[in-house]
């Protein structure tokens, strides 16, 4: 197998989605205040319910995913930050690198996201490991170790780095 073709591969496993992710939003009665531990300031954040966040970041997983195999990168440009960058084995690319190799093309025939795991979750970031596996053209199939970093921006989670571990 060629290592381009598997690059590409590897590259559609940005994982995320079509439609943009839920928006959460907090009430206030007026003049309530945000409770702090003492000696830190309140958090501008509403507290997230850790099942919940794994569930709209696997998601989001599987919506790149799914637009990178489809070969558009409207999507995968919009929910990704600006410094977004993607490391494969030790070889990183910007956003403008992995914007332009969505559109060459890709030999992908499907995916699956396997052992996700909210590593961790705090105010505005949140950090998800799982196994991508590409299933190829004549039965084969690659696996890669993946790690995500999403940051909170705007009221939505923006992935912002992924680095990928090909499996041999």
């Amino acid at each position: 197998m060629k290592l381009i073709p598997l690059a590409i591969v590897v590259l559609m496993s940005l994982s995320c989605g079509v439609s943009g992710p839920k928006q959460n939003s907090v009430a206030e009665k007026p003049g309530a205040t945000s409770a702090a531990p003492a000696g830190q300031s309140p958090s501008p954040f509403p507290k997230q319910d850790r099942e919940a966040v794994k569930k709209e970041l696997i998601s989001l997983a599987n919506n790149i995913s799914t637009e990178m195999r489809r070969g558009d990168s409207t999507y995968v440009s919009w929910i990704t930050t600006d410094d977004f960058q993607l490391t494969i084995d030790g070889d990183v690319k910007s956003k403008a690198k992995v914007l332009a190799d969505v559109t060459t093309g890709n030999v992908v025939k499907d995916f699956a996201i396997t052992d996700e795991r909210l590593v961790s979750l705090a105010d505005s970031t949140a950090v998800l490991t799982y196994t991508l596996v590409a299933f190829l053209p004549g039965g084969h199939s690659r696996g890669a170790d993946t790690t995500d970093t999403y940051v909170r921006q705007n009221g939505r989670w923006m992935l912002r780095s992924e680095q990928q571990t090909l499996r041999k």
